[in-house]
C-alpha cells in the first residue's frame, strides 16, 4: 500500500488466531446492537482491552485532549458481563474471520466462522449451481428445484468483474421449501460479498472470481 506495509490474505488468518471474541452480538452471538450500546458500547470494550494491556497505543491523544487509555479506563460496563464478556470468558477463543484455500479458491476465500454453524464446518454435499444472481432469484424458490438440506448453494459471476461491482448478494437466502421444513442454514459459496451483520455458513470472495476464470 501507500505506506509500504505488506498485507495479504494470510495475514488476516494469522492475526485472527488467538484473538477472543468478547462481544456477544448477532450474528456471532445472541444480542442486538441496542443491547451492546446499553451494556457500555465501544468504550466498555476498550476498557476490557486496556485492562489486559491490549490497546496498542493507549497514550494516543484524542480530540478531548486526553489519551485513549484515560478516556476508557473507567468506562462503565453493565449487564453482569453478559453482552461484553471478559477476556477469560469469551464467546469464541478465536477471531471472527478466516481465509480458506482449495481447488475452488486457489487465491483464497473468506469465511466468518463465528457466524457459521458448527455442524457444517466439515460437510459434503451436492452442489446446486447458479450462473449469476438473476438465475438464483428466478430458481431458488421453485418447488421443482432439485435441492435438499445437504446441498451446497453455489452462485457465480457476482464478484467485482462479474456483477460488475461488489454487490451485497453473497448471503443467499435458503429455498422456501427448505425453510418451511425448518432448515436454518446451508453451506453457500460465492464470489460475492455480504453484510457483516449476516448469519450463516457462507464462503465469500472466492478468488479468482468466475468472470476471471475461477
Amino acid at each position: 500500500g501507500r505506506i509500504g506495509v505488506e498485507l495479504d490474505l494470510d495475514d488476516w488468518t494469522r492475526m485472527g488466531r488467538g484473538i477472543p471474541t468478547i462481544v456477544d452480538l448477532q450474528p456471532s452471538g445472541r444480542f442486538l446492537m441496542e443491547e451492546f450500546y446499553y451494556a457500555g458500547g465501544l468504550p466498555a470494550v476498550l476498557r476490557r482491552l486496556g485492562e489486559a494491556n491490549l490497546i496498542p497505543h493507549p497514550n494516543a491523544l484524542t480530540v478531548n485532549g486526553k489519551s485513549l487509555g484515560e478516556n476508557t479506563k473507567d468506562s462503565p460496563i453493565y449487564g453482569q458481563d453478559e453482552v461484553i464478556r471478559t477476556l477469560d470468558n469469551p464467546i469464541r477463543a478465536d477471531g471472527g474471520i478466516c481465509v480458506l484455500r482449495g481447488n475452488l479458491a486457489p487465491l483464497g476465500a473468506v469465511l466468518k466462522p463465528s457466524a457459521a454453524s458448527a455442524e457444517l464446518m466439515q460437510h459434503r454435499g451436492r452442489a446446486v449451481v447458479f450462473e449469476n444472481f438473476d438465475m438464483y432469484k428466478a430458481r431458488i424458490n421453485d418447488p421443482e428445484l432439485d435441492v435438499d438440506a445437504n446441498s451446497i448453494l453455489v452462485m457465480k459471476n457476482c464478484g467485482p468483474k462479474g456483477y460488475p461491482g461488489m454487490a451485497e448478494v453473497g448471503n443467499m437466502g435458503l429455498p422456501a421449501k427448505l425453510l418451511a421444513q425448518g432448515v436454518t442454514d446451508m453451506v453457500r459459496i460465492s464470489d460475492a460479498r455480504m453484510s457483516g451483520t449476516a448469519y450463516g455458513t457462507v464462503v465469500l470472495h472466492v478468488a479468482p472470481e468466475a468472470a476471471a476464470g475461477g
